[in-house]
């Protein structure tokens, strides 16, 4: 059977991100496998994927995955200001 192949590459700022990108979409995805190669993650699976639905789920995964790195100490500091005592 003929594999479904795609390659993303990875934004400039993004690729400390890319293994944080790929442990969800595998998750997600479990039909797919995506591996990290240079500055691109590339995705093949057995089962039909639409390549725009998949390069958006996978940038939207580096993007998901920056934002919750940039904004962890933010989180900590209100979660410690809200249940305080």
């Amino acid at each position: 059977m003929p594999k479904n192949e795609l390659t993303v590459i990875v934004p400039k700022g993004l690729s400390n991100f890319a293994v944080s990108a790929i442990q969800r979409l595998s998750y997600l995805s479990p039909n797919s496998q995506f591996e990290l190669e240079n500055e691109s993650i590339r995705i093949t699976s057995e089962q039909i994927f639409q390549n725009e639905e998949m390069k958006r789920a996978v940038l939207f995964e580096l993007y998901r995955a920056k934002i919750r790195d940039t904004t962890q100490d933010m989180q900590k500091l209100l979660y410690r200001a809200a249940f305080s005592e």
